[in-house]
């Protein structure tokens, strides 16, 4: 039985506010893009979203009152959890050496009026400041307790999570509806009474089928389906397929000219989708192309190689895959 604690939740990049939208509201993921643009554009209500960064600098830390103090105005019915923040605690969250281009996206120090905005930004904005909020609350504690069970010569093991104080978890209790698998009181060598024995037959599952919000996270961490180390290491260096600005967007032209199509939260490939995988070349559909060329342009960016250059390996690669395409019929 030992004490864990686990530290208060990053504020949202784009693609975590697209995951979380989608899995609780259903949202797609150009509707949530939109949604916080609007935000962030139109209200002046969050920070900027097309974002890859879940930290905030410093300096910003400062500014958490004023911060917090619209969102009472906005949000009276946060305002329970408001007061009970400690604005002495400074989260990890508050870390310039992780900053990249942009910060996380937070709510802003702006008044505004609940009433101005619609249903989708109310949700959103109501995500963001929940996260925000939750940097003002200690971390959680609990128990993590393992036990091992011997019957016979069998081995039988089990494990769960007892509070010890909530901490930031009482700002997203509701919003989770998270159980705790409580463990009971027990001594090392203790003996007990084994009341029951059910054998169950089980088959494994098929992985669930992507949401958009679970599909940008995938496209962002696409490292983790390739087996090859050098293209895993390619793609981890960088940022996936995409970017944040132009996940939401690839997704969308996919549905759009029918290779994809939603069904309830889900989303799946169609038959046309599926006929076009079999007949694009294994190197084109290899996620590790697209690192390759934006490695490329990076170092274009830097003036490293000359852009004619890059232009002249681009050619030169679709010329090929043309050539081969011929060879084959």
């Amino acid at each position: 039985k030992e004490i864990k604690q686990k530290t208060q939740p990053k504020v949202f990049s784009l693609a975590d506010i697209q995951l979380e939208a989608s899995s609780k509201y259903g949202f797609s993921a150009q509707e949530t893009l939109d949604t916080c643009q609007s935000l962030y554009e139109t209200h002046k209500l969050a920070s900027y979203p097309r974002s890859d960064c879940q930290y905030l600098p410093e300096s910003q830390w400062e500014e958490s009152k004023t911060v917090l103090t619209a969102i009472a105005k906005i949000l009276p019915k946060f305002l329970p959890l408001i007061r009970q923040c400690n604005l002495q605690i400074k989260s990890a969250v508050w870390n310039d050496k992780k900053i990249s281009a942009h910060h996380g996206i937070i709510p802003t120090g702006q008044a505004g009026s609940l009433e101005k905005l619609s249903d989708k930004e109310q949700k959103i904005y109501e995500l963001l400041c929940l996260r925000y909020i939750c940097q003002f609350y200690p971390p959680y504690k609990f128990y993590l307790t393992n036990v091992s069970l011997a019957v016979e010569n069998e081995t039988f093991s089990a494990k769960g999570t007892t509070t010890i104080s909530p901490g930031w978890k009482a700002v997203i209790a509701q919003e989770k509806n998270e159980k705790e698998e409580e463990i009971p009181l027990l001594q090392e060598g203790q003996q007990l009474t084994l009341k029951d024995v059910k054998l169950q037959q089980e088959k494994t599952k098929a992985p669930p089928a992507f949401t958009e919000g679970t599909l940008i996270a995938a496209m962002e961490n696409i490292h983790n389906a390739v087996e090859d180390p050098k293209d895993k290491k390619l793609l981890k260096d960088g940022d996936g397929i995409g970017t944040p600005a132009t996940r939401a967007a690839i997704i969308t032209e996919l549905k759009r000219k029918g290779y994809l199509e939603t069904k309830g939260k889900q989303i799946h490939a169609t038959a046309l989708g599926q006929q076009l995988l079999t007949v694009v070349p294994p190197l084109i559909k290899n996620p590790a192309l697209t690192a390759r060329f934006e490695r490329v342009l990076k170092q274009v960016e830097n003036k490293e190689v000359l852009l004619e250059q890059f232009l002249e390996i681009q050619k030169k690669f679709i010329r090929q895959e043309i050539a081969s395409l011929f060879k084959k019929e």
